[in-house]
């Protein structure tokens, strides 16, 4: 999911997103696996997925 999209959502620049998710990554060993048909299919009503 690109980060203007996740932005949009929570009010926030991309960049902050990024920035954040940046930070996330390297002070807590984030990963984010499964990149894939799962995550584009449509999985709640509100469209967050899909």
């Amino acid at each position: 999911m690109p980060f203007r999209r996740v932005a949009s959502v929570l009010g926030v620049s991309a960049q902050t997103v990024a920035r954040r998710y940046r930070r996330l990554c390297a002070d807590s060993g984030l990963r984010v696996v499964g990149r894939g048909r799962t995550l584009t299919r449509r999985v709640s009503p509100s469209g967050w997925y899909g």
